[in-house]
Parts: structure tokens; sequence; C-alpha cells
């Protein structure tokens, strides 16, 4: 697993086929995921009107440090640093997850007990149609100390049930808001605007000629609240705002299957 460059993405990237150890208990109630050999059949809600939208992922892209103001971006390298994570070759980054790890809701069991979720909007191209998300990029943080690309194809990746119209999320991201929770007491662990991130046109400008349809890309998270990652049973994540003040939110379980 090696971080990908812009010009690397390209819709001819090959996933391996073997995948690692992680079993997934997932929440079918809202929303539906099949795997396939290369691919996964994600169904998600349209927000507003209800519409359900299905399509094949075949690509799964995790984005980091996308903050508009790159000293912002520099204080979040500086965090993870904090946490012995070394700062990475360039900004923004972008690695490829192998695309089993794309979920929409449920209940994940991961490997390991330092895990952790962050949300962040999600940009999903299904079906010939472009929408915004939120999910949470759960990240085991004791691999992401040696290898960053490897600690997020070793966890989950959370999509909310509900998505936005393209359209509506980019005509109202200053005015969009993203926040988590962590644990049973529910202990806000984020909280900020959207627009602290590059919106999904500027992050589109820099995956030309790789945003092809079934992409998803992860794009890229917000400071924690508090110094240290939180490595709780439950994580909750929002994104909400626009003209009539639209919350589109998730949640899930975790368990620790230590070895």
């Amino acid at each position: 697993m090696v971080p990908l460059r812009t010009c690397d993405l390209i819709p001819s990237i090959r996933w391996p086929s073997v995948c690692l150890a992680i079993s997934l208990e997932l929440d079918m109630t809202h929303s539906t995921i099949t795997t396939q050999s290369q691919s996964v059949m994600v169904s998600v809600v349209l927000h507003p009107g209800g519409e359900r939208v299905e399509g094949k992922v075949s690509q799964l892209v995790v984005a980091g440090y996308t903050g508009r103001d790159t000293s912002q971006v520099r204080a979040h390298i500086d965090e993870l640093a904090r946490e012995g994570i070394a700062p990475p070759p360039q900004i923004p980054m972008f690695y490829s997850v192998p695309v089993d790890r794309v979920v929409v809701g449920g209940k994940a069991r991961v490997a390991g007990e330092m895990t952790s979720g962050e949300v962040e909007p999600v940009l999903l191209c299904l079906a010939g149609r472009r929408l915004v998300g939120v999910g949470s990029d759960h990240t085991d943080r004791q691999i992401e100390r040696r290898d960053i690309a490897q600690s997020k194809a070793a966890c989950p990746k959370v999509i909310a049930p509900v998505v936005l119209d393209y359209d509506f999320a980019i005509r109202h991201w200053d005015e969009l808001q993203l926040r988590s929770w962590v644990g049973e007491e529910r202990r806000l662990y984020q909280s900020g605007a959207a627009s602290r991130l590059r919106s999904p046109d500027e992050l589109t400008v820099l995956l030309e000629g790789g945003l092809s349809d079934g992409t998803v890309v992860f794009m890229g998270t917000i400071p924690l609240l508090e110094p240290g990652f939180a490595y709780a049973d439950r994580f909750e994540f929002e994104m909400s705002g626009g003209d009539d003040n639209s919350t589109i939110r998730g949640s899930y379980e975790v368990e620790r299957r230590v070895t």
C-alpha cells in the first residue's frame, strides 16, 4: 500500500485480492452493501427527497491534510507528531484503500486496541451521479506511527446512510458544520466548519483524471477539540447546515479483537 499522488489516481488502479482480517457486522435497516471481487455495491438515501441511489464502488481513496489554511494543516501535522506519527512527504496526500473497507453504518470489529474515528465529508460518485455524505475514517493509531497508508487500510471507512445532493453541498459548503462524539456519554470530540477543508470542487481539481464513476473519497478531517485520540467503543458523527438546516448523521459500535 503506497500513498497516491494526484497523477496516480486513475480508473485503472488494481486493488489487492487479499484483504486484511477484519470482519464487519452491518446494520441493514437504512442501507445495503454487497461485496464483490473487485467492487462493493453501496446503497444510500438522498436528502432531500428520499430517493435511493445505488452504485458500485470500485475505487476508495482517503485524503489527508486537505485544510484550506496551510497553517492549520501544519498544526494538525504537529498534533499527529505528538502521537508519534511522522509528517507527510507532501500535502495534501491521497491513499488508496481496499474497497471492501467502505461500510454504510453498522458495527465494526477491528484488530487492536488503539483505533479511533474522525469525522469527514465524503465525496461519492455513484451511478453516474455526484453526492456528498459524511463518514468516519476509522484508523489504527498504533500502525499509523509506522505506516499511515496501512493504518487506513486496517479499519473500516464508515459512511452515514443518508447523503446530500452535490449541488446543495457546494452551494452551502461554507455553512456546513462537522461534529463527532465518542463513548456512551457522547463526549463532543470534534466540532468545526466544513469550510476549513477544501470543498468537493477544489478537491476534484486535484483528482482530475481519476474521479471516475465508482469512486468514493474521504475528504479529510478537522482538528480534535482536546489533545489525544479517544479509543472509544462508540463513535457518532454528523454534518449539518444549509438553508433548511439539513443534518445527516451516522454512528457505529467498535469491538476490538486484541491478538
